[in-house]
């Protein structure tokens, strides 16, 4: 077993903030009347899911900033003596976004109230940083195969895909990309030729609130180009729930184009007249599918006000059949006779091997011919070689194709658990717990006649992310964050092979791949502030990043033969083929 440990550790300290790894959105605003911006102002910001209330007061420019608020909806009251009060209802932050809000005041009696809708953002003014939300209506309403919300980046602009490379953002290689649950790097840092497109955590539609992909992402983002950055749901006052059940199924759908352009049988094809097909099966059927995924989620309070949860589960069931060709051999090729195409006449004809005089060894010459078929070849090749059943690959004369199914089915548990307390209007902590746990039959690494593979790939993956936001003044708000993704994908054969032995011609009846998977850990610790000194907002924080990475691959930890000749065994020499009484009419 080969094994390497890698650990790489990154340091890196900013003017502004490390605000993209974290998973919270930011309102910033002015505050103005009819004869300027206005100082001194009261903005006092309610979250609309939990009653928390912060308030801060405008600059000496008439302005104001509101870092690190859990992604939502919001209600903001602006008062200040002389002016009627402003209300900004459903004001919507996002993740790794800012709002910037203008609010402007009319004369009046501050008891007076000006109500008006926020709503979303539309246009960032406030950065050069081009981004997009993809909130949870989005997630759960568009049509979305497989419940993945990756698969809507490429729904974004400056993104682009093709058969050759994963998706790229902006021209990037995918392994610049930097996927982020709640401020936590989610990604297979192992292999990242697919980074952009596959998340080991199996993120689903029902456990994130939505998500933000930067494609133009500023120098505070820490590691990577573009940024994906998924956040899990929170509970609220209300509870809420959702049941779901998908279920795709072979039965329902179509065959694919190429499979049916290979057309059916007809009553003149050597497989219909054999009785083995019938006129009209497809020559490639459609391959049986019964996925199911099913789950749910709930989220709600514990204590009013104050504790909140969410939980969500979701369960996979894809009973997938893999439509395989090989090519095994004829029942006269395994009785040892050999069919070729006379040099004389083009027609065919068949002499037994087994009776080929050979004399070529100096050891043990066989001048009757060897009689029998080896007792290894018989044992782990021809009795478990199907027969044929499809003219499409061999020769036809020797060898043949063999069309089967082959199972590919996957099995998977998904939990996800999110915690949030605010303990006061000042101190928040949270906590959010996701464990998925598979179980795949790798169809495409078994190339053997077995109808159920002979490897599979069991994998576990948990991450857990913890935060600590506190606002000891009205300035000054920093954040505390850390946590860990671990996955361990392993490929495992079912069956342990003292030797490989490696036949030509035919496909091999044995599986040859041997075990390899990984262990990846990646730990994140990093800490946000935002400090407000007069009329300047500051942002600063650092970040610390682990990943550790034990591998391991049993390639090359098992003999192999190949199964041919040399001069030390018996064979039959190219002079014998020309040979007309050994071989009639030359071959």
């Amino acid at each position: 077993m080969k094994k390497f440990t890698f650990t790489l550790l990154a340091l890196a300290f900013f003017a502004v903030s490390a605000f993209a790894q974290s998973s919270t959105g930011r309102l910033v605003g002015t505050v103005s009347g009819p004869d300027g911006l206005i100082p001194g102002a009261t903005v006092v910001v309610k979250d609309n899911a939990t009653n928390r209330e912060r308030t801060i007061l405008t600059n000496g420019e008439g302005a104001f900033s509101l870092p690190q608020l859990e992604i939502g909806t919001y209600t903001v009251k602006v008062s200040v003596n002389g002016f009627k009060s402003s209300t900004t209802e459903n004001l919507v932050i996002n993740v790794a976004q800012e709002y910037s809000l203008a609010v402007l005041l009319e004369v009046g009696n501050i008891a007076e109230n000006v109500t008006v809708t926020g709503g979303a953002d539309v246009i960032n003014s406030s950065n050069a940083e081009l981004s997009t939300n993809v909130n949870s209506r989005q997630l759960t309403e568009l049509p979305l195969n497989g419940r993945n919300p990756l698969n809507l980046i490429l729904l974004q602009a400056g993104t682009a895909s093709n058969p050759n490379q994963g998706t790229s953002i902006n021209g990037q290689r995918t392994s610049f990309t930097n996927i982020t649950r709640d401020g936590i790097n989610i990604q297979d840092n192992f292999i990242r030729s697919n980074a952009t497109d596959f998340a080991p955590g199996r993120p689903s539609v029902d456990d994130v609130a939505e998500f933000t992909l930067t494609t133009q992402a500023g120098a505070d983002r820490g590691f990577g180009g573009p940024q994906i950055e998924l956040v899990t749901p929170r509970g609220q006052n209300d509870f809420h729930g959702r049941l779901f059940e998908y279920n795709r199924n072979s039965r329902l759908g179509a065959n694919n184009f190429f499979n049916n352009a290979a057309g059916s049988f007809g009553p003149a094809d050597s497989l219909v007249v054999a009785g083995i097909r019938k006129v009209g099966d497809k020559r490639v059927p459609r391959s049986f599918r019964n996925r199911n995924q099913f789950g749910g989620n709930i989220s709600g309070p514990i204590l009013k006000n104050k504790v909140f949860f969410f939980g969500y589960y979701e369960g996979l069931r894809d009973r997938l059949s893999a439509n395989k060709l090989t090519t095994t051999i004829l029942p006269s090729a395994r009785a040892g006779t050999f069919t070729y195409t006379r040099s004389d006449t083009g027609a065919l004809q068949t002499v037994n091997l087994l009776t080929i005089p050979l004399t070529n060894v100096t050891t043990t010459p066989f001048p009757t011919g060897i009689g029998s078929v080896n007792s290894t070849i018989n044992t782990r090749f021809l009795a478990n070689l199907p027969i044929g059943n499809t003219p499409e690959a061999g020769d036809s004369r020797n060898t043949t194709g063999y069309r089967f199914t082959q199972a590919s089915n996957q099995d998977r548990n998904s939990y996800t658990t999110r915690f949030d307390y605010d303990i006061n209007d000042r101190n928040s902590v949270n906590g959010v717990y996701n464990r998925v746990k598979e179980n795949n039959l790798r169809s495409d690494i078994d190339g053997s006649f077995s109808a159920i593979p002979r490897v599979v790939q069991p994998s576990t993956n948990n991450f857990l992310a913890l935060a600590y936001r506190t606002s000891p003044s009205s300035r000054l708000t920093n954040e505390v964050r850390g946590g860990y993704f671990k996955s361990e994908p392993v490929f495992l054969r079912t069956q342990d092979p003292s030797t490989f032995v490696v036949p030509t011609t035919i496909t091999n009846p044995e599986v040859t791949f041997l075990n390899q998977g990984r262990a990846v850990r990646t730990i994140n610790v990093q800490d946000n502030a935002d400090y407000i000194l007069g009329n300047h907002a500051l942002r600063f924080g650092g970040q610390w990043q682990g990943v550790n990475i034990n591998a391991f691959n049993d390639a090359g930890n098992v003999a192999s033969f190949n199964i041919g000749v040399g001069t030390n065994t018996p064979q039959i020499t190219a002079g014998q083929f020309t040979t007309a009484t050994l071989f009639p009419g030359g071959v």
